[in-house]
């Protein structure tokens, strides 16, 4: 299960308007454009910190239109515009877990992942329910 429906956290939910996360989404969207130019600037030994930065992003990305479709399904808030539909979305979490994953092993032990993992696929089945 997810943890805001686990903790039943819909006040902290609820908090933030549809507005607000098409606004951090392409903020976050404008950052990654940013980091992915730096990357191309940077000495081969620093790369990987901003590899890092860049999949970071994405994933302050897929989380914020995540936000919006718990606000739609879950909590069946009046939202006019989903940043993905939720099969899409899964898609692309599962897509950029791939990438996490690659950065995650190449400074964190495995074992440590398994529990991420574990969270991806349940977002990533709860998001092919809707």
């Amino acid at each position: 299960m997810i943890w805001w429906i686990e903790r039943n956290d819909f006040e902290q939910i609820k908090s933030y308007s549809e507005q607000e996360v098409h606004q951090k989404y392409d903020k976050s969207i404008e950052i990654e454009g940013q980091l992915m130019g730096y990357l191309k600037k940077v000495s081969a030994d620093k790369r990987l910190d901003i590899e890092e930065f860049i999949v970071s992003t994405k994933g302050v990305e897929l989380f914020n239109a995540l936000y919006l479709i718990v606000k739609k399904y879950e909590l069946n808030a009046p939202i006019e515009q989903l940043i993905f539909e939720p099969k899409v979305l899964a898609e692309a979490i599962e897509y950029w877990f791939q990438d996490y994953s690659r950065l995650w092993r190449m400074r964190n032990k495995e074992s440590e992942l398994f529990r991420i993992k574990d969270t991806m696929v349940s977002i990533c089945k709860k998001l092919r329910e809707f």
